[in-house]
């Protein structure tokens, strides 16, 4: 996950964000899999060189799904149930938002379990950051999700402690595999007024134990419109 600059015919350089993910599934080099733009529109994913099976799903809510090889990929359910656990777990930081010591605490856990920091880096590109972009670290994670005396970088106001009502998610597109998943789509965000705010994402997973902790989050707002 780095910045891109692209330079237009106009000398005008345009700054975006991306992140990507190529299994190694061929000896021969490979497309990736998942190219997530804050600014631009990637291709389809392509084919891999190994066993696999692309389901083109259209005008449903799960979008479509890539299964690559292996005989037991993580499924579906599972990755929805992830997500419902991220909303749940977002919401009730939020809810103890008064409660410092407690919040501090609950979501210190919150990040052990949902998040793959334990094991090394997170590809952790948060929707509200400019200055310090990406957050690689349960600490930066910290910092964004509930601020205060936790905050690392003076940009963060502390995204989880809103607080939030609800959180729906909308996955458009599945990679699925053996000890991982990729998802992509749109949640939104409902405020105490009942005002929603519309998020692109790109979730990565990883099989953990029986569960699946995120060792990629990408998260941008839509592009205007004209």
């Amino acid at each position: 996950m780095v910045t891109q600059a692209f330079v237009a015919g106009t000398g005008i350089s345009v700054k975006s964000i991306y992140s990507t993910n190529a299994p190694a599934v061929s000896v021969r080099p490979q497309r990736p899999a998942v190219h997530s733009i804050g600014k631009f529109r990637a291709a389809p994913a392509p084919k891999f060189g190994c066993s696999s099976l692309y389901v083109q799903n259209n005008r449903t809510s799960y979008g479509p799904i890539m299964v690559v090889s292996g005989t037991k990929p993580i499924t579906k359910e599972q990755v929805i149930n992830a997500q419902e656990k991220w909303a749940a777990g977002v919401i009730k930081i939020g809810s103890l938002k008064d409660q410092r010591e407690e919040c501090k605490a609950f979501t210190s856990d919150f990040l052990d379990e949902r998040y793959a920091f334990d094991l090394g880096p997170v590809l952790f590109k948060p929707t509200k950051c400019a200055d310090v972009q990406f957050r690689p670290t349960k600490t930066d994670a910290m910092s964004y999700f509930i601020a205060g005396d936790v905050r690392e970088y003076k940009e963060d106001g502390g995204f989880a402690v809103t607080p939030w009502t609800k959180i729906r998610f909308n996955n458009t597109g599945y990679i699925l595999e053996d000890d991982r998943a990729v998802v992509q789509g749109n949640y939104w965000f409902t405020d105490l007024s009942g005002g929603e705010t519309k998020v692109e994402y790109t979730f990565g997973y990883k099989a953990v134990g029986g569960d699946l902790k995120i060792d990629l989050h990408h998260s941008s707002l839509p592009f205007p419109s004209s």
